[in-house]
C-alpha cells in the first residue's frame, strides 16, 4: 500500500501494526521540536511537522529527505544488527537472511515508506547476488527494486518518495565516482570524507532536481 495515493501515513496490519502505534504513542510524549523530529526520523510518522515552522526550514534548506525513512536509515539498522549477529557468531548465509528480516520488518514498523521499500528490495537483490556468488551491482539491483514496486503497487508512480529516492539513487550510482573525481580536483587538500560526502551531496541533489525544483519551489 506504499504507492496508495492519500496516505500519508500508512498503518501496517497484523503484529508490527499495534507495536507502531504503540512506539508513536511513546514518542507522542516528548514534547517539542525534539518530539517531532523524532517521530518522523525513527517512525517515519511527519504528521507533527505538518505545519510547522520546522517542516518549513526543512524545506527552504533542502533538507526534507532527512525526516522521511530511507536507505540511509535502513544501512543503520543494517550495520547494528550485522554487528550483534557477527559478535555472536552467526554464520554468513543466516546473518544475511536476519539482516534482511529485520530490515523488512523496519520497513513495515517505519510505516511502509516509499523509499524504504525501495531500499529493502535493493538490499534484498544484493543480498541474493551475494549468496549466488555474483557481483551485486547498483544499477540491475535499483532496476530490480524500482520494477519489483511499480509491478506489486503501480500507483507508486506517482508517489514522490518513490520518484525522488529512485532519482537520487541513479543520480549517485552513475555520477557518483565521476562527481567525486571533480570535488576531488577542485579541492586536492581537501580530506576524503568530506569530498565524498559532498560528492554524494552534488550528484544526488542534482539528479532530483527536476523533481524537486516544481513541487518545492
Amino acid at each position: 500500500d506504499f504507492g496508495k495515493p492519500g496516505r500519508r501515513d500508512p498503518v501496517p496490519r497484523g503484529v508490527v501494526g499495534p507495536m507502531r502505534q504503540w512506539a508513536c504513542a511513546q514518542v507522542a510524549r516528548v514534547a517539542g521540536e525534539g518530539g517531532d523530529l523524532m517521530a518522523g526520523v525513527v517512525l517515519g510518522d511527519r504528521r507533527r511537522l505538518s505545519g510547522t515552522a520546522a517542516e518549513t526550514d526543512f524545506k527552504t534548506t533542502g533538507l526534507t529527505h532527512l525526516v522521511a525513512v530511507s536507505g540511509s536509515h535502513l544501512v543503520v539498522v543494517g550495520a547494528l544488527v550485522g554487528y550483534v549477529l557477527s559478535a555472536l557468531g552467526v554464520g554468513r548465509l543466516p546473518r544475511g537472511v536476519l539482516i534482511a528480516v529485520v530490515l523488512g520488518g523496519y520497513v513495515a514498523f517505519s510505516g511502509v515508506q516509499a523509499s524504504a521499500v525501495r531500499a529493502w528490495v535493493m538490499a534484498v537483490a544484493v543480498t541474493l547476488a551475494w549468496f549466488a556468488g555474483r557481483r551485486g551491482g547498483g544499477t540491475t539491483s535499483l532496476a530490480a527494486a524500482a520494477a519489483t514496486m511499480v509491478v506489486l503497487a503501480p500507483s507508486s508512480v506517482f508517489d514522490l518518495g518513490f520518484q525522488l529516492s529512485v532519482a537520487a539513487v541513479a543520480g549517485l550510482v552513475v555520477f557518483g565516482r565521476l562527481v567525486e573525481t571533480w570535488v576531488g580536483a577542485a579541492a586536492p587538500r581537501a580530506p576524503k570524507a568530506i569530498v565524498g560526502g559532498i560528492a554524494l551531496t552534488l550528484a544526488a541533489t542534482v539528479s532530483t532536481v527536476p523533481l524537486t525544483t516544481p513541487v518545492f519551489g
